[in-house]
């Protein structure tokens, strides 16, 4: 029994709350912070890891958010132009020096526009170069918070 005579059942239904996974994927790139006055100015490589956080307010029928496997296999797929390049060639960051941040906003863009629904949504990509470095890109929350309506709509990555 929780304060207010409620029990465990009564108190979702009075604040209900979303779920929430993450995969994390790996890449490696090289890449060249033009403009930059320290050593990542030359050319150089990385082994990055990416880690892409879902949030949804419905479960599948299976009582899951998102299918794991499914979800890899996606996000090996936007990952897979990436993959030994040098990031600094593709056409996206000529416009842009790839960052970790840049990279990081790549990566939602790419996953984000084949996951995306009413129902479930990425809200967090994160980018490691290395063991102790993080940048990430998290989605505004007036566009990219979950469960505008409950109205039968369903990502691509229910089971």
């Amino acid at each position: 029994m929780l304060p207010g005579g409620l029990t465990h059942r009564h108190k979702q239904d009075v604040m209900p709350g979303v779920y929430e996974v993450s995969i994390r994927s790996r890449f490696s790139a090289a890449h060249h912070l033009p403009g930059y006055s320290g050593k990542c100015a030359a050319r150089h490589g990385h082994n990055w890891e990416v880690e892409i956080r879902l949030r949804g307010c419905r479960l599948g029928p299976s009582g899951m958010l998102v299918d794991f496997c499914k979800l890899k296999r996606l996000v090996g797929r936007a990952l897979a132009p990436l993959d030994h390049r040098d990031l600094n060639q593709l056409p996206w960051f000529r416009k842009r020096a790839p960052t970790s941040e840049t990279i990081a906003r790549w990566v939602y863009d790419a996953v984000a526009s084949r996951v995306n629904s009413r129902t479930c949504r990425v809200v967090r990509v994160a980018v490691r170069e290395g063991d102790d470095t993080e940048a990430a890109y998290i989605a505004d929350e007036r566009t990219g918070a979950p469960c505008v309506s409950d109205k039968g709509e369903r990502h691509t990555l229910y089971d």
